[in-house]
């Protein structure tokens, strides 16, 4: 819970719950949190120009303020409002830096009903197949195939789906009932590894005449599958190509960052931005406070756009490592360098 909202009472705190989110008097609930900061720095390097704001719905008396933090200096506020319910705005000042979120303290019993992030901005129109990849992982790929599934209901952005099973036939019913759905193509290949597993769902990609993006997932993460429609929101509103990387946290211990991206030195050894970093703190959330020169993303969440990828060329479809890597720079060299907006 504290990587999404934190609320904060008289009586100290406590799970705030699914939307909408009952606060009671006196409580406050902030978004200083990984998913649902805003990180200004990576905004302004790589998002469309236009006018930010944070903006919700609320239901009873409260008070909303827009926090902000830099690397050199201690929180501030921006703005603060009062509000007896409704539809509640506050622009981002041209002049802040660094971090931003937004506390909600509820003046009397209150309903917080929505709540997001906006910019002034014509969104690109985006299309995204997804290549997922699996060598005998038959349980946690049915968790992670149900999360995607899930998330393309939502999405009709997400308009293709390609598995290649590198291992024996599945076996489990739950994931060939999953596999069986018409938006999944099930492809059946020798083990080719990684590489080669991606490799042939990045062919099907390119000759789908509709698509704009591909996306590469592994099988056995734990998928928030409100990423995927985050990773379109966020490639609908990139100012120019990117390749889009997402963070990996530590599922052993699911605060804490693996790798929120990389940046690269001058031999190609990859250097993972803030390693260990334990996003339930203040001092783990610090390093996006200023903007990270990432370069690299591995290809658990990654997606590539397509004319990109087209000008780059395909890694070859066997056992290499350093594909990723490979990629990353060919995708550079084609005009699509990785960024990896943290809280994806």
């Amino acid at each position: 819970p504290a990587l999404y909202l934190r609320l904060q009472g008289p009586d100290g705190p406590r799970r705030p719950g699914r939307f909408p989110l009952t606060l009671e008097p006196g409580e406050t609930l902030s978004l200083d949190t990984w998913f649902n900061h805003f990180p200004l720095p990576w905004w302004r390097a790589h998002g469309v120009p236009g006018a930010l704001a944070f903006e919700a719905v609320l239901e009873g008396p409260a008070t909303l303020a827009l926090r902000a933090r830099t690397p050199e200096a201690a929180a501030r506020t921006l703005a603060r409002v009062r509000s007896d319910g409704g539809r509640v705005r506050l622009p981002v000042p041209s002049v802040a830096r660094g971090r931003l979120w937004a506390e909600i303290r509820a003046e009397g019993a209150a309903r917080l009903v929505s709540a997001r992030w906006a910019v002034q901005a014509a969104p690109r129109p985006v299309r995204l197949s997804l290549g997922l990849v699996t060598h005998d992982r038959e349980g946690p790929l049915a968790e992670t195939l149900a999360e995607v599934l899930r998330a393309a209901a939502a999405r009709p952005e997400i308009a293709r789906i390609w598995l290649v099973n590198q291992g024996a036939p599945f076996a489990d019913p739950e994931l060939r009932r999953l596999a069986a759905d018409p938006r999944v193509t099930r492809i059946e290949q020798a083990n080719l590894g990684g590489c080669g597993g991606f490799a042939r769902t990045m062919v099907e990609a390119m000759q789908a005449p509709d698509l704009t993006h591909h996306l590469l997932m592994d099988d056995d993460i734990r998928l928030d599958g409100r990423m995927l429609g985050r990773a379109i929101d966020h490639l609908a509103l990139l100012r120019e190509p990117r390749a889009l990387g997402g963070a990996m946290l530590d599922l052993r211990a699911p605060t804490r960052v693996h790798e929120a991206g990389a940046t690269l030195d001058r031999f190609g050894v990859i250097r993972p931005i803030a390693q260990g970093a334990d996003l339930a703190t203040a001092e783990g959330l610090a390093p996006f406070a200023a903007r990270q020169a990432e370069a690299f993303n591995g290809w658990w969440f990654f997606a590539l756009p397509l004319p990109a990828l087209r000008a780059a060329g395909l890694p070859p479809p066997l056992f290499l490592r350093g594909d990723d890597l490979d990629m990353a720079r060919r995708l550079t060299a084609a005009g699509a360098p990785t960024a990896t907006p943290p809280g994806l």
